[in-house]
């Protein structure tokens, strides 16, 4: 299976509990920051600047790895293009936390010898 991972920055989440017709499921999303389309900003007054969120769907298992860390953070995804023989789309398939704070230079001492 093809799979590929990407790291983004996530800028909220939503676990939400549901009920339906007797149905119930759960929601299970992140949210990551987009820059807003501003490719075509002044075409009749149209201004465009900055970001906005988008939603990935993810299932609650994989939301539980990160649940419990305060956004913003980063993670890195790993993702699976499946299709139903009519339509395709990206799922989900691992989520994983990333630290992508800057790491401290170590001095290299020279080698005795």
């Amino acid at each position: 299976m093809d799979q590929t991972k990407r790291v983004i920055e996530v800028v909220g989440f939503k676990h939400q509990p549901w009920e339906m017709d007797g149905r119930r499921g759960v929601t299970a999303e992140i949210y990551r920051r987009v820059p807003l389309d501003s490719r075509r900003n002044g075409e009749d007054g149209r201004v465009l600047k900055g970001f906005a969120t988008a939603a990935i769907k993810v299932s609650p298992e994989l939301l539980k790895k990160v649940q419990h860390i305060e956004p913003p953070f980063a993670v890195e995804l790993t993702e699976e293009e499946l299709s139903n023989g009519k339509s395709t789309q990206q799922v989900v398939v691992d989520l994983r936390p990333v630290d992508l704070s800057p790491r401290p230079m170590v001095a290299k001492t020279p080698s005795a010898g």
